[in-house]
């Protein structure tokens, strides 16, 4: 289906997605059944495959809040700038290109969040943005995760936490506050008594929980440039960069603006800050799209988020349902041609069960659940 020029300005100026004229649909029956996942994959003709995964889990309430991306700006008059690029060779776009592959020295590209039951896919797509660029940018002397936690809690005009956002205002907030590091905290599998063998093959991207003390456990995200084992009596933990802000809320409860780095890291809030020098609209169009990325890196792009997408596994993604959730937001990485189907290869912030560990394909050149019409990017400051 291909959007609209109306469904642009919808999303561009800023209305609510309850206002598209096909309507807000709220289903509240059990989404992920076997008999959903057999209907889907004889509708799709198999152009994609769907499966149940971490999502028959969810309620449909918090299925629901996934899908709280509101608009572009919370201000309907707001006009971005729209980058343009003048004069491009269409002939020297490659007719493939993975960011994770053409930049291997920046890890944060193919790192897999999971942002579990908190719906700001705005704040976790920009995050993650930003820290592909700075260290893009710097020609990967810079790798810095950028904190989603600082976004959800303490940017309020980025929307209401983990419940409703706006796409473009986590780059505002970025350019005129800056951004503390932070990753994730999704608490996965407990390890103590472990020895420094079993732990030293930990990789980038593992999520472990670690005991400090013999009464407090935390968890952590790995670093594939700092690690120390640390013994501390008969416990042995690793003592990682997690960042000043690590994400805590992926029960989906909002956290209180904390005026202070997480206890222990070894900075200030101020000090950590990094900022942006500016943000801006791409273009809608696929030459444009993928220019900005071949030049700056990965950009952020908002979908519209239909029942059946919750269900994907493989192939190129269209929607086979009219039930719309809402909207939301995912990191483009690339793009490619499968089966003569030209597709855009997306980042998601659903874990690494979602998709093909993560990733997902949707179809490119059509405008598929309104991708092309909101693309954004930014200038990081990489002299800071």
């Amino acid at each position: 289906m291909k959007t609209t020029p109306m469904h642009y300005l919808t999303l561009l100026l800023g209305f609510s997605v309850t206002k598209y004229t096909w309507g807000f649909i709220r289903v509240d029956v059990n989404w992920l059944t076997d008999n959903y996942v057999q209907t889907i994959n004889e509708q799709s003709k198999g152009r994609w495959k769907a499966s149940r995964n971490a999502f028959d889990k969810f309620t449909d309430e918090q299925l629901l809040v996934l899908g709280g991306l509101k608009a572009y700006h919370p201000d309907p008059k707001f006009k971005p700038y729209t980058k343009r690029y003048d004069n491009i060779n269409r002939t020297k776009i490659p007719p493939s290109f993975d960011a994770r592959q053409h930049w291997p020295q920046c890890g944060s590209i193919g790192v897999v969040r999971d942002q579990r039951y908190c719906g700001a896919s705005w704040d976790f797509a920009a995050a993650e943005v930003m820290s592909d660029r700075i260290c893009v940018a710097s020609q990967g002397m810079i790798e810095f995760t950028f904190s989603v936690e600082e976004l959800i809690a303490c940017c309020e005009s980025c929307g209401n936490g983990c419940t409703s956002g706006y796409l473009y205002t986590p780059f505002e907030y970025w350019r005129i506050y800056g951004i503390p590091s932070g990753g994730d905290q999704y608490r996965s599998e407990l390890l103590y008594n472990s020895t420094a063998n079993e732990l030293s093959k930990l990789t980038k991207g593992d999520l472990i929980d670690i005991i400090v003390t013999k009464e407090v456990p935390c968890t952590i995200n790995v670093s594939k440039t700092t690690k120390e084992i640390i013994e501390k009596g008969n416990y042995k933990y690793n003592y990682l960069h997690q960042g000043c802000k690590p994400f805590t809320a992926s029960n989906g409860v909002n956290p209180v603006c904390s005026p202070h780095c997480t206890l222990g890291y070894n900075k200030s809030l101020e000090s950590d800050r990094r900022h942006g020098l500016a943000a801006y609209h791409v273009h809608p169009d696929v030459a444009q799209i993928q220019t900005e990325i071949l030049t700056n890196g990965p950009v952020v792009a908002a979908i519209d988020l239909y029942k059946d997408y919750f269900a994907y596994k493989e192939g190129i993604y269209e929607h086979t349902s009219w039930e719309l959730v809402g909207r939301h937001a995912v990191k483009i990485i690339g793009w490619g041609v499968e089966n003569g189907v030209p597709y855009w290869l997306l980042m998601n912030s659903w874990g690494s069960e979602f998709g093909v560990e993560g990733v997902s394909k949707i179809q490119r050149g059509v405008n598929q659940c309104g991708i092309e019409y909101s693309v954004t990017g930014g200038v990081p400051n990489v002299m800071e």
